[in-house]
């Protein structure tokens, strides 16, 4: 069920505060680190399928977003988590209606940040290489589309290793071999991720610990790294 918002009923901030426990949240870290970077972080914008429901997603963020910014609710950037699904990406991506998703944002004078981004990779072929350049060409497509957004100031691989990944406890493979984590060096992935930020004119990829990396934009002044800034 959801609200008039578009909020969840059924979770229990929502059961236990009411609608304005998102306000609260903002208003609440806000109080605590004056110059943290709030994020409203949410999944499922890129495609409408079984996977995710884009279209009705994004409605519901810009309308959610738009009354934080009427309440002046201290909320600087819209976390896009970036779960795709190799699969059916090909045909479930719709490019246009994203970027417009991504400049409606920026218009509103929000950051982006692309927070989680990892592929399933079930439903594909067990051989390393065929999945590999699969999950790499999803990755590609998609940050060609996303980076050309001027607001995107980062990119974040979800996950410390395959070995760990999430997505091995709620989508398992049968072959138990996940290789969901796209930046994870060394990958096919990897590569098709620095091509696509080289040709947009990019900066080159920063590399974190334990294979998670960022993609940084030169336009970029500050970048939320693990531990630092607060996640709503």
């Amino acid at each position: 069920m959801l609200d008039a918002l578009g909020l969840r009923t059924d979770v229990p901030w929502h059961a236990t505060i009411g609608p304005s426990y998102v306000t609260e949240s903002f208003h609440r870290a806000h109080e605590a680190d004056s110059d943290a970077t709030l994020v409203l972080n949410e999944f499922g914008y890129e495609t409408d399928d079984g996977f995710a429901s884009a279209v009705a997603k994004r409605a519901a963020t810009l309308r959610l977003l738009d009354q934080l910014l009427d309440d002046d609710v201290p909320v600087h950037a819209l976390g896009v988590q970036a779960h795709l699904h190799a699969t059916n990406f090909a045909q479930a991506f719709e490019p246009d209606g994203y970027q417009r998703f991504l400049s409606e944002i920026a218009d509103r004078g929000l950051k982006i940040l692309i927070t989680e981004m990892d592929v399933l990779d079930n439903g594909l072929p067990p051989e390393i290489g065929v999945r590999d350049q699969a999950v790499a060409d999803v990755v590609g497509r998609y940050l060609e589309v996303a980076l050309e957004e001027p607001a995107v100031a980062s990119v974040v691989s979800f996950g410390l290793s395959d070995r760990y990944t999430w997505l091995e406890e709620d989508y398992q493979r049968l072959d138990g071999a996940p290789r969901a984590a796209p930046l994870q060096p060394p990958t096919a992935a990897q590569t098709r991720a620095r091509s696509a930020e080289v040709r947009l004119g990019k900066s080159p990829s920063t590399e974190l610990d334990l294979g998670t990396a960022w993609l940084l934009k030169p336009s970029s002044t500050s970048v939320l790294k693990p531990g630092h800034g607060t996640h709503t």
